[in-house]
């Protein structure tokens, strides 16, 4: 509790409606089935260029995990002081900034650009 900002209001939530074109089907994830205009899954959107998300794991005491199978990165939307939001890319669903996260886990950071 105590988050002082919105998910919703997170850069990588916002990405997401931009991408998919719609809020999620359970206003947390897309889920796999989910696609855009394009017919791209939220996944493969990211995945995809320009944007290039890659599948970069996290980092937590001083140990590197999930490299090559799930993509974690930050938001710029902190929640509080100890929490930031961030986006969980999987196979099969993105968590686009609904996470809160303890700033304690390493995860990665990628420059976005606002249409």
């Amino acid at each position: 509790g105590g988050s002082s900002a919105n998910a919703s209001n997170s850069e990588f939530w916002q990405y997401g409606l931009a991408i998919m074109g719609n809020t999620p089907s359970n206003n947390s994830y897309y889920q796999s089935s989910e696609t855009n205009a394009n017919g791209d899954t939220a996944t493969k959107a990211l995945r995809k260029y320009p944007n290039n998300f890659l599948y970069s794991g996290y980092f937590y005491t001083s140990s590197a995990n999930d490299r090559g199978s799930y993509g974690n990165y930050w938001s710029s939307t902190a929640g509080n002081i100890y929490f930031s939001y961030s986006l969980s890319l999987y196979s099969s669903y993105v968590n686009p900034g609904t996470d809160n996260y303890s700033k304690g886990y390493g995860r990665s950071i990628r420059c976005t650009v606002g249409s």
